[in-house]
């Protein structure tokens, strides 16, 4: 999933921010340690979300698996 909001509240404690898109819809998201520039985050900046859910599920009774899958992560470094 890849969109882009305005920030119409933030929850520093609990790392929290309030989102608008474009389309007029609403959500609250939590920012995990990923967002290594969460205190540079202000009321009505624009940010690109990125957001990526995968599950696999393999069962094989020999315990080889089939496949294997690799994942990278690219954080912004502290202060961009």
């Amino acid at each position: 999933f890849k969109s882009t909001a305005t920030v119409t509240a933030i929850d520093d404690p609990n790392r929290k921010l309030k989102l608008t898109f474009a389309d007029g819809s609403r959500k609250t998201v939590k920012c995990g340690p990923e967002v290594r520039n969460f205190n540079q985050i202000h009321i009505n900046d624009r940010v690109k979300l990125l957001v990526t859910e995968e599950v696999a599920i393999f069962l094989d009774k020999s315990a080889k698996p089939g496949a294997t899958g690799t994942g990278v992560v690219a954080l912004a470094p502290l202060g961009a």
